[in-house]
């Protein structure tokens, strides 16, 4: 997916040849800073998974793990042995399952209304670590 985002927003056109901060593309491609360092950052679990993708045609036609086969490890094996990627995994998880969670009820157009108690409740719950 991260790719696609890419492709998208052409972020690679945006870049050029010099590079430019994730703050600067995020304001010219008109998206948010966090959630695009999120998704490209490779020492983040999100950007290390969608990099494991480059080996995705080598998953198919062997039936490794396309993770294992970029990093050595299966992912949760990964996660385990390394607590900074955890963490980056915890963080986005609980982004994506609070903050995200929450943006999709309170915007999508559910029946009832958008964002109404009747719908969905996001503020009842206490906010856990992801797994």
């Amino acid at each position: 997916m991260a790719i696609r985002v890419a492709a998208t927003l052409n972020l690679a056109g945006r870049a050029g040849p010099d590079g430019k901060t994730a703050e600067v593309l995020a304001g010219e491609a008109g998206g948010m800073v966090g959630p695009l360092r999120r998704l490209l950052d490779i020492t983040r679990a999100g950007g290390r998974t969608e990099l494991a993708f480059v080996d995705l045609l080598e998953a198919v036609t062997t039936g490794r793990p396309a993770y294992q086969i970029r990093y050595g490890l299966e992912f949760w094996s990964d996660l385990d042995a390394n607590p900074k990627l955890r963490s980056t995994f915890d963080s986005q998880m609980n982004w994506r399952f609070g903050d995200g969670a929450r943006q999709i009820a309170m915007n999508y157009n559910w029946p009832g209304g958008a964002g109404t108690k009747k719908t969905i409740d996001t503020t009842s719950h206490r906010r856990a670590p992801c797994l």
